[in-house]
């Protein structure tokens, strides 16, 4: 038996913008990556099209230690270390693979390597010396750096399409290039570069012109001679700058001016929104064509930047120094990679909590907290969403001004009887780089509820001859319950029942019941149990019916959860990773949908980490998702806004050679639907499954069409007032009434002739004789639904 205290909770918070002013706040990626400060002593990190890939690199030991992560959304996935084959120089993504340079020394080393999804591969000649520096130009990845290839006919600088080396017309031997950067549609270096052997050049700055030859930008230099080497060169605001040990140059007219001086050397650099960051290793600068400003505000331990259209990102070293949102970044040892937006932003954050002893204050151990939970933020007619974390913290990023909040509201079964019991301010004011703080404590209103919800592991569908396992959850959202409480099981006739945990207290033919000492409030207890799909008694296309019911509770304030009922069709073979829509046709006005996400894990090892990662389309609304139920403990995040995950850390789930039954899991969530979509309209969303650091199992997409008339297939509701059962059946089917009223049916031939008429009493069943009955199709009608029953012989 496994029991879980409340750790999920599903709120939502409303705001509403009023004003804006200009701020600039740098936000955490994820949970944090944890690696150890003392081993970090370089780092990189990439972007493409809002992918991030980050590397940190030790020398306190050898063989020195490279850990290389990827960002899929929502969380880092740790990929495999690449080979000893010296240290990383750069980090990039190309054609969203990832691809690492190397320094070999003075020895012959495969210079990049690219990650095939599997382990790292050499794409290059063997390189002997160093590759500094990797840049992506006109579908080509340029590596600069001071190498020669194995065959000695490329120095300096080389290309690479994804397939092919493709020649840059090169340097020489002595040279040496630090830098690679594209300026305005060019190719441009900066480095340590010799005319001849022996003669030191004048400015280390090259352009490569129509793709042919190398040429000086700037031949001569005013005020500071440049007899060093240059770390870059960049652009901004159409103006050309070189920067060199301490110093920052401008480019034009065939000469270099000093423009400014800065403390130690340069790492690295970004331009991002018309500035350019730069770092010397601890402090970042900032630099905005005429003056340079720092050290900044910002986090210290700076190692490396990188920006796309949307964020600059930046690496860290030394999260302690962390001069922005320090306690939090301290306490939760965010990321050592974070961002930052073109929009100017402030912090709101605070806790959501279960005010267990009523005093508005989050006490430990005595109050829970109130993780994945889901908050909706309306900026004008923008809307945005985040999640907490597993300690029940939020954390919404926002242009400073004034904001109104609304009650919160929950969706979540366990969260049901709960609501504000404290005063919240009807308004919030963010200032721009600054923390605001606005805690919501939780109250139960005492009342008595029990449910319950039952799932099978493989969704809709049962496979023929196979042993499948499914789920049963015994939920109190009410208050603690201290008598013995009691739910059942009733399984298909068609299946064998081969064993549950924890084991019936009973049975009685396909009903099993559970009984347990008592429920504390907001608790779930678990019952998972396994069944064989007999091959002689189940069929192809054949309708299983699973139900659940619990035992009544006196005093029990809504029983209309007490029940729950899911069927699945008996299937010869099916995807192992893959999901499914509670319905795949339905009329005008569908307003909410149940979705079950299955995945296996069909690898030949164990599998320590899965995460699901699935975007939602606009005509879903994020803020209505209830989490139904889930093979394992996972924890819930919502990201930019549409993109929903559910991690399953150290699930540590065998492959299925090993451990058919245990290589499962899955996740089943319910999501509210436009309800306006017209005939035609297609709700379809799929999802990605990341086993490890492996690529995304794409599913199947899951469809559900809009349609003016239900096909015979849809004819059987699910969960309605009347349930069939067996379908097909042979010698006799069930007619079940679900309604607490009577009811009277009519059984129907395919000629429209009806057969019978039944009286079926409140929540009671009746037996249909079919011995007389033809093989064929028959209907049941109750004044206002028809259903499909399947004759056979």
């Amino acid at each position: 038996m496994k029991t879980r205290q409340l750790t999920t909770a599903l709120l939502v918070l409303m705001i509403a913008f009023i004003g804006t002013i200009n701020a600039q706040i740098f936000q955490p990626m994820g949970n944090g990556i944890n690696p150890n400060d003392d081993l970090m002593q370089t780092s990189g990190i990439s972007s493409e099209n809002g992918n991030v890939c980050a590397y940190y690199t030790s020398f306190t030991s050898f063989p020195i230690t490279q850990i290389i992560k990827k960002w899929n959304g929502i969380s880092w996935t740790t990929l495999p270390s690449p080979p000893q084959v010296g240290y990383i120089t750069d980090i990039e993504l190309f054609n969203n693979e990832v691809y690492l340079s190397f320094s070999s020394g003075g020895s012959l080393g495969p210079g990049i390597l690219k990650f095939d999804g599997t382990g790292w591969i050499p794409v290059l000649p063997n390189l002997s010396g160093r590759v500094m520096d990797m840049e992506v130009h006109n579908g080509v990845l340029l590596a600069g750096g001071a190498f020669q290839n194995g065959s000695g006919g490329a120095f300096g600088i080389i290309g690479y399409d994804g397939t092919n080396q493709i020649n840059i017309p090169t340097m020489t031997i002595d040279d040496t290039i630090n830098d690679v950067n594209i300026i305005n549609g060019e190719i441009w270096i900066a480095g340590f570069f010799r005319e001849s052997r022996g003669q030191r050049d004048t400015v280390s700055v090259r352009r490569l012109d129509n793709g042919n030859n190398w040429v000086h930008p700037a031949t001569s230099f005013k005020i500071d001679p440049i007899y060093r080497a240059l770390q870059s060169v960049f652009e901004i605001n159409n103006e050309i700058f070189a920067v060199g040990s301490g110093k920052i140059y401008e480019l034009k007219n065939d000469t270099a001016y000093d423009v400014q001086s800065y403390n130690g050397w340069i790492t690295s650099y970004s331009e991002f929104d018309g500035l350019m960051y730069m770092s010397n290793g601890v402090d970042m600068y900032v630099f905005d064509g005429t003056s340079i400003y720092g050290p900044t505000t910002f986090p210290s331990g700076v190692q490396s930047f990188e920006s796309d259209k949307s964020f600059l990102y930046a690496t860290f070293t030394d999260t302690s120094k962390m001069r922005v949102d320090t306690s939090y970044a301290n306490r939760r040892k965010f990321g050592h990679i974070l961002k930052m937006g073109t929009q100017s932003l402030g912090l709101l954050t605070g806790k959501m909590f279960i005010d267990n002893n009523a005093n508005c204050n989050y006490d430990n151990g005595v109050d829970v907290s109130a993780p994945a939970v889901t908050l909706p933020v309306y900026a004008g007619n923008n809307l945005s969403y985040s999640s907490t974390d597993g300690d029940g913290n939020y954390r919404i990023y926002l242009p400073a001004g004034s904001y109104n909040i609304n009650t919160p509201s929950s969706s979540l079964p366990l969260m049901n009887h709960y609501s504000l019991g404290c005063s919240v301010p009807s308004s919030v004011s963010i200032t721009s780089s600054q923390t605001t703080t606005q805690n919501f404590a939780y109250s139960h209103d005492g009342s008595k509820d029990l449910e319950t919800v039952i799932f099978m592991n493989l969704g809709n569908r049962s496979r023929q001859g196979f042993s499948e396992s499914g789920k049963l959850v015994l939920r109190n959202p009410g208050i603690t319950i201290n008598t013995p409480v009691s739910v059942k099981l009733t399984i298909p006739n068609s299946v064998s029942f081969s064993w549950s945990n924890p084991v019936p207290t009973s049975s009685n033919g396909n009903v099993y019941t559970f009984t347990f000492p008592g429920i504390g409030q907001a608790n779930e207890e678990y019952i998972s149990f396994r069944v064989k799909v007999d091959l002689a008694a189940n069929g192809v296309g054949d309708t299983l019916k699973w139900y659940s019911e619990v035992v009544h509770v006196s005093g029990d304030v809504d029983m209309s959860n007490d029940k729950d009922t899911t069927w699945t069709t008996v299937v010869a073979a099916c995807d192992p990773n893959d999901k499914t829509p509670s319905v795949e046709q339905s009329l005008p006005g569908l307003s909410r949908l149940d979705y079950h996400i299955r995945f296996q894990n069909t690898g030949t090892d164990t599998a320590y980490k899965v995460t699901i990662v699935d975007t939602l389309e606009s005509y879903f609304d994020p803020a209505s998702i209830m989490i139904n139920g889930a093979s394992h403990d996972y924890s819930f995040a919502m990201a930019d806004n549409r993109v929903i995950a559910w991690t399953f850390d150290n699930i540590l789930l065998p492959d299925s050679g090993a451990n058919y039954a245990g290589s499962q899991g899955f996740v089943n969530f319910s999501i509210d639907v436009d309800p306006t979509l017209n005939v035609g309209d297609i709700i379809d969303n799929d999802a990605e499954i990341y086993f490890d650091f492996q690529p995304a199992v794409h599913t199947n997409h899951a469809k559900t069409a809009i349609v003016s008339v239900l096909g015979v297939e849809e004819f059987l509701e699910r969960q309605t007032s009347l349930e069939v059962y067996p379908n097909p059946a042979r010698g006799m089917f069930y007619i079940e009434n679900s309604l607490n009223e009577e009811q009277e049916v009519k059984l129907i031939d395919a000629t429209g002739k009806v057969i019978k008429s039944i009286s079926l009493q409140p929540e009671m069943k009746a037996e249909v004789g079919a011995e007389s009955l033809a093989p064929g199709m028959y209907f049941i009608n109750n004044g206002s639904n028809t259903h499909r029953v399947i004759i056979t012989q």
